[in-house]
Parts: C-alpha cells; sequence; structure tokens
C-alpha cells in the first residue's frame, strides 16, 4: 500500500513539472514561406505591414509601421519606398540561394537570406532579419538592409522626427 501512494505521489509531483514549450516552427521554415510568395508573379506577396492573420511582422514593428502611416499625409507613401523583405521596388521570379540562421533560441532568432530578384539576373541581395516568437509563431521583429542598418529603427526615428517637427495627424 506504501509502494502504490509512493508511486501515486511521484507521477502526481512529475505531472506538475513544468513542460516544454511546444516547438514552433523552424525559422528558415517561416523564412521560406515569405520568400515561396515572390518566387511567382502574383498578387500573394506577404507585405511586412499586413494585420491580422496574415500578419508576418512583431506587434512592436506592426506599431512601427502604423505610426508611420498615421504620420503619413494623405497621398504620400511613408517612410518605406519599396519593400524591405526583398530590398526592391520590383521582382520576377525571386530566386533563393540561401537562408543562413546565425542564432536560434526558440524566442528570438537573427537570420540572412541571400536571393536574386530577377531569375535571369546574377546580382544577389542579403537582406538579415530578427525573428521573435508570438504565442507560439515566427514573426518579423527587424530587417536589415545591405548595408546592416535596422529598417525598424530608421522608421521608429522618422516617426519621432516627424512628432518633434509637430507633423501629426489630430
Amino acid at each position: 500500500m506504501r509502494f502504490l501512494a509512493l508511486l501515486c505521489f511521484c507521477l502526481l509531483s512529475f505531472a506538475a513539472l513544468p513542460q516544454p514549450a511546444l516547438a514552433i516552427e523552424n525559422p528558415s521554415a517561416f523564412l521560406a514561406r515569405i520568400y515561396a510568395t515572390y518566387s511567382h508573379d502574383d498578387a500573394s506577396v506577404a507585405f511586412i505591414s499586413q494585420t491580422g492573420p496574415k500578419r508576418i511582422a512583431s506587434k512592436k514593428f506592426i506599431a512601427v509601421l502604423a505610426e508611420d502611416q498615421a504620420l503619413t499625409l494623405s497621398g504620400d507613401i511613408g517612410y518605406l519606398d519599396a519593400d524591405p523583405i526583398c530590398q526592391c521596388q520590383d521582382y520576377q521570379n525571386l530566386v533563393v540561394k540561401n537562408i543562413n540562421i546565425l542564432s536560434n533560441d526558440n524566442k528570438k532568432s537573427h537570420a540572412t537570406v541571400t536571393f536574386r530578384a530577377f531569375r535571369d539576373s546574377n546580382l544577389t541581395t542579403t537582406t538579415g532579419f530578427d525573428l521573435v516568437a508570438e504565442n507560439g509563431q515566427w514573426f518579423i521583429d527587424d530587417i536589415f538592409d545591405t548595408n546592416q542598418q535596422s529598417v525598424r529603427h530608421a522608421i521608429d526615428a522618422n516617426n519621432k522626427a516627424l512628432r518633434i517637427k509637430g507633423e501629426t495627424l489630430p
């Protein structure tokens, strides 16, 4: 009887231990899914400012992008004048050459993607990404251009400058 009680106690104690978090998608697979939308010429491209179920940017990045749009005068396009994911305004059948995960702890990941914006071109571009896990999914927290400049911080700095100038909407 004591053995049975001890066994039950051990089983219940083990069940009370913190369980490991569910495994989330590999960051390479997340980035590959985003870039796959650029591999053909239709309107299914993953937009960085997309909200709702198709959102690919972190809550922090979305907030910075939303403020940029709120500070942008009607008819203007805002800070981004090109797609930061492909660092381009145009592409044709984009081809990913390499996705390199530089660090990953399943909460944050840093990666680079090297690609050709045009299938028939030999010119490659490398874009850096900081990814963050939110609710068990990866989201883009920042993008780094070819000069390794932070896109999110550049937009945020521009937003602050516009607020200082008083160029805010009512």
